[in-house]
């Protein structure tokens, strides 16, 4: 009786989310798409064990994992960051190299690369199951060329310890530390310098770099400074949120004391849609900044 009783619970649900998802994509960005999927979420998807293989709006093909929330609203959507997408890709240039460290299961690295085919994207992702997400994504766009490195980005070359997400519906939150820290799931992982890292590809210009390693960011700039302060890095994008900076020991004043110092400029990620005209009454626990290179003078 219960396994017959599951069978329409399953139909309903997928139903459910079919016109959830396809009412919740003909809202336009930046007027409450968000709120609608995160509602819709909580009541039609929250706590499923199912997968979706589903078409982002830029193009690409991805296999979300609908128990993981920021896949399940991306899958609601058909859409990811649109404000982040927008701006990374407006500030690459043709031949530059995308850098997105804490890819996830790539939502930004796939994007970007279908979006902007003439760029090189090259993704840092520690966590082995979301790397491996990464690479079935992958699978899935034969035409999208992603260099996937299941490593972190730190200060230098070594290991780091890889500690998972504690939410069990976020699996974005994982997070690596150096030295010595004990957990009971963690584990090692390797973990290189970007500044290495562009030297033996020898890439010259990087448009931007994507930081989203919770609070671990000042670390991945100290291993990239060098490249910033010779003008190889035109652009870095981090999402700031003060809770995880201060557990290592840094706040968003030091990053952009820190990269004001390596010569770049602090500017805005632009809203979309009705953002534009309504801002935000009170700013987001956790945002993008973004620091440019400012243009040479003649």
């Amino acid at each position: 009786m219960a396994a017959s009783e599951s069978r329409p619970a399953s139909r309903l649900a997928r139903i459910a989310l079919r016109a959830g998802s396809r009412l919740t994509a003909l809202v336009p960005v930046g007027s409450g798409q968000g709120r609608l999927a995160l509602a819709l979420y909580r009541t039609t998807v929250a706590g499923s064990d199912r997968t979706k293989v589903v078409r982002l709006k830029p193009g690409a093909r991805f296999e979300l994992d609908l128990s993981d929330r920021l896949q399940a609203i991306a899958c609601l959507t058909r859409n990811y960051e649109v404000p982040l997408l927008r701006f990374i890709t407006g500030q690459l240039r043709t031949g530059d190299t995308f850098i997105d460290v804490g890819a996830h299961v790539g939502l930004v690295s796939l994007c970007v690369a279908a979006a902007r085919p003439d760029v090189s994207v090259h993704a840092f992702e520690p966590d082995p199951r979301s790397a491996q997400s990464l690479r079935d994504n992958l699978a899935l766009n034969p035409s999208i060329a992603v260099e996937l490195n299941e490593a972190a980005l730190g200060p230098e070359l070594g290991l780091a310890r890889l500690i998972a997400s504690p939410d069990p519906l976020n699996r974005a939150l994982s997070r690596v530390v150096m030295g010595r820290h004990e957990a009971p799931d963690d584990s090692l992982v390797p973990m290189l310098a970007l500044d290495d890292y562009l030297d033996e590809l020898g890439v010259e210009r990087v448009g931007v770099v994507k930081l989203d390693v919770e609070g671990f960011e000042a670390s991945v700039i100290e291993g990239a400074a060098r490249a910033i302060e010779d003008g190889r890095i035109g652009c870095v994008v981090a999402e700031v949120y003060e809770p995880w900076l201060e557990r290592y020991g840094s706040s968003g004043h030091d990053l952009h004391r820190l990269l004001v110092g390596l010569g770049l400029q602090p500017t805005q990620v632009p809203e979309v849609g009705l953002r534009r005209l309504l801002p935000r009454r009170a700013p987001r626990p956790a945002d993008n900044v973004a620091f440019v290179r400012p243009p040479q003078r003649m």
